[in-house]
């Protein structure tokens, strides 16, 4: 509850490690609760130059290279998500998170608290890819089933921005990044795990430290809790089922390999199998998922059985489930249609992060055009991009037009396979430097009746702000020239 979380801030040093979305959020927080928060002091600091123009007296800021100096003299710090931790070493005592380094600090954040002091019903989602479909597939809906309906965390919403809303009778659909819960040591009534796969490897020490992250989703779950399952990846089924503190839901394609280990059939409380087309089964019951244009691929038909799984454990009935996924309109920079320039059909897919991603991009429009050329490539974050373009040649590509970093990895890769290849089959790579070019250069390359598919596989941020600028740029680029019918 709102005030058993200000009791606990009452009276103490808070630091806000980060000045970003959440830490401009959780300053507006304590703002709106001064009175009955009444902290010693509120301290910003951030590695990059804070904007001190609208900031309440009396908060102090520290910029620099040595902002984390700062946690030394605070009670508490509320981290923001892009923030790394990966050269400290953390300590939990008590069911609390500290730093070697500075004994006594706690470290949390928004979503730590929020787990622990939310009096509302709570689905979190987490995962490497997929999580953002279905997390807004839950708060669709949930809000047909709910008035108190949230769509929060990671994608876009930070916690703390309507938990002076939230009571008993809320329902709060919540995707949450390994990021976020790093540090938690709380979690939601239901937690829905999609999948693992590389990334953020920039910001960890290893692939195993970001899995473990993601893994507090379950390992501080309540026994009356639920663990919603993907039973068709083979990793998160071996580390995740043994975490499993209470009822676990499983979802399963039938068309691919399920992995699960029967000494925990016991615990199983139902099973969603995706059938042929959008049929389902759950125990004797079959049903059908609605048929929607934004529901592009069997990963995202399996994204909408995962949200059924979880909204079902919330009460919510069948019929109203499938309601709300009829309506789904899609989420921006998801396979996103951008538009038809020349006969040409354009798809944003900025959110493609991962080869994984990008490839289930390719599979899924392969029921609606060939995809010939395709934008990739960005920031180099350690991930290997040798199986991802062996890969690409299963399908029609014919132009790779290569961002940087990534890009460069890629075009040497791919020259190496070509040798391997017949002429028919060969991937033209095309070095570009930034959006406008790419895009002018797959207009003429595309032939009318083909896709251009903007999926880059990379992190964005080496040239744009974050993924959501990459793909506007892009949609400014592909429409900017007229002719979008």
């Amino acid at each position: 509850m709102l005030s058993d979380l200000t009791a606990y801030l009452a009276g103490k040093r808070l630091l806000i490690l980060g000045f970003g979305r959440e830490g401009r959020s959780t300053l507006a927080f304590l703002q709106r609760h001064q009175a009955a928060i009444q902290p010693l002091s509120i301290t910003i600091a951030d590695g990059s130059v804070v904007d001190t123009t609208d900031l309440p007296t009396g908060v102090a800021v520290v910029c620099g290279v040595d902002y984390l100096d700062a946690i030394r003299g605070a009670d508490l710090v509320f981290k923001s998500p892009g923030i790394s931790f990966r050269d400290l070493t953390i300590v939990r005592q008590a069911g609390r998170i500290y730093l070697e380094e500075f004994p006594g600090v706690e470290i949390s954040g928004q979503m730590d608290l929020f787990l622990r002091f939310s009096p509302a019903r709570v689905i979190g989602v987490s995962g490497t890819k997929g999580k953002s479909t279905t997390t807004t597939l839950c708060y669709q809906i949930l809000r047909h089933f709910s008035p108190k309906a949230y769509l929060l965390g990671n994608i876009g919403v930070p916690v703390l921005d309507h938990f002076d809303e939230l009571d008993s009778d809320s329902y709060c659909a919540v995707e949450m990044s390994s990021h976020q819960l790093e540090f938690v040591s709380a979690a939601p009534e239901v937690a829905v795990l999609t999948n693992f796969y590389p990334e953020h490897l920039d910001h960890y020490r290893d692939y195993d430290e970001y899995i473990n992250a993601k893994l507090n989703l379950l390992r501080f779950q309540e026994p009356d809790g639920t663990a919603i399952l993907n039973a068709n990846e083979a990793e998160l089924m071996d580390i995740a089922l043994p975490l499993c503190q209470g009822r676990i839901s499983l979802v399963s394609d039938r068309h691919a390999v399920r992995y699960f280990d029967e000494s925990f059939a016991g615990r199983v409380e139902e099973h969603y199998e995706l059938s042929d087309d959008r049929t389902f089964a759950c125990g004797p019951e079959w049903a059908e998922l609605p048929a929607n244009r934004a529901m592009l691929g069997r990963h995202v038909l399996m994204d909408a059985l995962l949200a059924l799984a979880a909204t079902a454990r919330l009460g919510v009935p069948r019929a109203t489930q499938l309601e709300a996924i009829a309506e789904f309109g899609g989420i921006a920079h998801r396979l996103e249609p951008v538009g038809e320039v020349g006969g040409v059909l354009y798809y944003n897919d900025s959110i493609a992060t991962i080869p994984k991603a990008t490839i289930l991009a390719l599979e899924a429009l392969q029921t609606v055009a060939p995809v010939t050329v395709l934008l990739l490539g960005g920031m180099d974050r350690g991930l290997d991009y040798t199986d991802f373009v062996e890969e690409l040649y299963r399908f029609p590509l014919r132009d790779l037009l290569c961002f940087p970093q990534t890009g460069s990895t890629i075009t040497q890769l791919a020259a190496r396979h070509n040798a391997e290849h017949p002429d028919d089959k060969q991937l033209y790579c095309h070095e570009v430097t930034d959006m406008e070019q790419a895009v002018a250069l797959a207009k003429s390359l595309c032939q009318a009746g083909e896709v251009c598919l903007l999926s880059p596989a990379a992190s964005s941020y080496n040239q744009y702000k974050n993924f959501e600028e990459r793909g506007n740029r892009f949609r400014e680029a592909v429409l900017g020239g007229g002719g979008a019918e």
